[in-house]
């Protein structure tokens, strides 16, 4: 691919106080060349940031002439003047069909106004690095306070201070996590990263992952790049940007997200740590770290940095794809033994309305002819994956998926309390909800709230509904049906991936082709990533390629052949054949399809 390409940083404009400092940093970028133009997308929520960022970009423009642009400012100044600004918060489409604009030899980079830092001399690099490798539907900056990159940095032993280590725990599905539920950790982060910098700017390279994961998940869009190629797709995003742009269309088009490991940047905060942040003034420490890196005039030029990368494929054939299946060690499906029905979810297409004042004193329901999945407990004859520890206290988590069944409730004076999906990390309640599996003579367990001793799970069975509670001395017995030895099982899958178009959230399911028996991959509805494991990286090598899972937060596993099945293990050479794929060692094709995996002799082709 050729390198006439152009480079386009564009910002959510923004609040004067972070963008005074973010524009020091896009200066000195667009100085250097490491970015061809800088879009200001005006965003603002009063008239004085609105002028200050025009004066900015006037500014700017003098010096870079026909280099620096505004987006959307008249429509912005209406809103202001018509005070109807605030109520446009949350959407995000000026940006998003501001993107038809671009061509296809367009990188497209977006970064939050609250970006207090990046490492102008490897963004034109990143660029490059995005413009070369097209799999990925965005690219992400190695980024400073955001949840799956702290997780990769953590993995490597980057951050020194007490308590730093919950970094390693990932963040489920990608949502929220350890920075969310403990926002003194994000600043500790920031403290490090600025001391470390202000103490010597090469320390950035202490920071750097030397390494591009690749990774199938939901994640903070704070500093992302696209390809222009790809701006049909992304113009249509409005209000839901971040689930949308990293989770939705990545599903559907089979195109994960990547790190750039190498380029760094700063996210100040999100909502939920702003309190922290303002007593700590993790603000204040990037205003010492601006002043610091451009106190004296210093010769900055365009830098290199780690390009490994695979290509991204999907095994398929016939819309069959070879996949991992979605357990672990610790999955298993629960049924209620009186009512011999299993504990599973139910979805519901629902429409989303709004009360709206009609003249008479009255609300008046109006239908928005939006529609959503929602989701809920229920019983059912087929299985759903949970996992949970029956040897120690621990969760029942509704397969990998953020949410966890409520077996703890604050305030508790009642002889039963009701429990129902709750968030994995939302006021830490991974530490709370915990039960204890008390395994019974004949091979039943009771489950018992291990914050409320004498509070077993109870299925309360109703003609039209069953709902689930922690009753006192309840007696419910519950059938556990073991699904740990499928742990990093190779099986064939074909995705259902329901109706995209009039729901807001992704109705994508899974199912084994050649068993029926085993549970389907039908998370709880959330607004995330829906079925992973089904993605492969073609890493070449000098006698062939590997062939990985793209799945970040396990240990890196690889399609092996060697034992005449196909597993997740070591590593094995493979080799493209056209559009087959033969495993060196044997010299037979890999096949997938509807009843069987593994190899033979004709094999199928997959690519």
């Amino acid at each position: 691919m050729g390198e006439k390409y152009r480079v386009n940083l564009c910002t959510f404009m923004g609040r004067q106080y972070n963008v005074e400092l973010l524009l020091r940093y896009v200066e000195e970028a667009l100085r250097i060349g490491a970015i061809d133009h800088y879009w200001m997308i005006d965003m603002t929520r009063n008239h004085d940031d609105h002028e200050y960022i025009f004066s900015e970009q006037q500014r700017l423009d003098e010096i870079y002439p026909g280099r620096v642009h505004v987006v959307n400012r008249e429509e912005r100044r209406k809103e202001l003047d018509a005070e109807v600004a605030k109520d446009t918060i949350g959407s995000w489409c000026p940006f998003y069909k501001f993107l038809t604009t671009f061509e296809d030899n367009d990188v497209i980079i977006k970064c939050d106004d609250d970006t207090l830092y990046f490492d102008v001399e490897t963004i034109r690099a990143a660029a490059e690095f995005r413009w070369k490798n097209q799999d990925a539907l965005l690219m992400h900056a190695n980024t400073i306070n955001n949840g799956i990159t702290a997780y990769h940095q953590q993995k490597q032993d980057m951050w020194k201070f007490e308590g730093a280590d919950i970094l390693k725990r990932y963040p489920t599905s990608g949502l929220t996590g350890p920075l969310f539920s403990h926002p003194d950790i994000a600043c500790e982060c920031h403290k490090q990263f600025a001391a470390d910098l202000i103490e010597d700017e090469a320390n950035i390279d202490k920071y750097k992952l030397h390494t591009n994961p690749y990774f199938a998940a939901r994640v903070s869009i704070n500093m992302i790049f696209m390809l222009g190629k790809d701006r049909e797709a992304l113009s249509k995003i409005d209000t839901q940007d971040e689930y949308v742009s990293s989770s939705k269309l990545g599903q559907q088009l089979n195109r994960p997200n990547q790190v750039i490991g190498d380029f760094t940047c700063v996210h100040h905060t999100y909502g939920v740590q702003e309190p922290v942040m303002e007593e700590i003034g993790t603000h204040e420490i990037y205003i010492k770290l601006c002043e610091s890196i451009f106190a004296e005039p210093k010769e900055r030029v365009n830098k290199p940095i780690t390009t490994d990368s695979g290509k991204i494929v999907t095994l398929n054939n016939d819309d069959v794809f070879l996949s991992r299946f979605w357990g672990n060690e610790n999955s298993i499906a629960l049924k209620h033994v009186e009512s011999d029905k299993y504990m599973n979810i139910k979805w519901d297409r629902t429409e989303r309305v709004k009360f709206v004042d009609n003249g008479t004193g009255e609300k008046e329901k109006i239908h928005l002819g939006i529609f959503w999945w929602k989701t809920e407990l229920t019983d059912s004859d087929k299985p759903l994956i949970f996992n949970t520890d029956l040897d120690n206290p621990s969760l029942i988590q509704i397969q990998d998926c953020t949410e966890v069944l409520k077996a703890e409730q604050p305030g508790f004076d009642n002889i039963r309390f009701m429990t129902f999906p709750v968030k994995y990390w939302f006021q830490q309640n991974y530490k709370k909800q915990l039960i204890n599996a008390r395994k019974q003579d004949d091979g039943t367990y009771m489950f018992e709230s291990a914050n409320h001793p004498g509070y077993f799970l109870h299925a309360d069975v109703k003609p039209d509904k069953t709902l689930y509670f922690f009753k006192q001395e309840a007696e419910d017995k519950w059938l556990v049906e073991p699904y740990g030895h499928m742990n990093n099982k190779l099986v064939p899958i074909r995705l259902d991936r329901g109706d995209q178009e009039t729901c807001e959230n992704d109705p994508t399911t899974a199912s084994v082709t050649n068993d029926d028996k085993l549970p389907e991959c039908r998370n709880f509805r959330e607004f995330y990533w829906m079925v992973d494991r089904y993605m492969w990286e073609l890493i070449e090598q000098d006698d062939g390629m590997l062939i990985k899972l793209v799945a970040d937060d396990l240990e890196d596993l690889y399609l092996n052949g060697s034992s005449g099945d196909l597993e997740l293990n070591d590593k094995d050479t493979w080799i493209v054949d056209g559009r087959k794929i033969k495993h060196k060692q044997s010299g037979k094709y890999l096949n997938v399809s509807a009843d069987q995996i593994g190899l033979s002799d004709p094999g199928v082709e997959l690519l």
